[in-house]
């Protein structure tokens, strides 16, 4: 209940994996590195050259991460 709401779906040979809502988002509206530790976490996670289209720090209204499929 006070986890991440997420959303995986998958388009054009890669995944997409959509975040609705974010526990540590007022932190990392001031503080941008904590997104980018949580992009890092999953590139190490997943082995995957994953990136981001848009986050809930930026003023977004959910985080978008492609990630590739092969």
């Amino acid at each position: 209940s006070e986890g991440y709401l997420i959303e995986l779906t998958r388009h054009n040979g890669s995944y997409h994996l959509t975040q609705y809502n974010c526990p540590i988002n007022r932190v990392a509206v001031e503080f941008n590195a904590a997104c980018a530790h949580e992009l890092q976490l999953y590139r190490d996670l997943v082995r995957k050259d994953i990136t981001r289209k848009h986050s809930l720090s930026d003023g977004s209204n959910s985080c978008l991460y492609l990630i590739p499929a092969v």
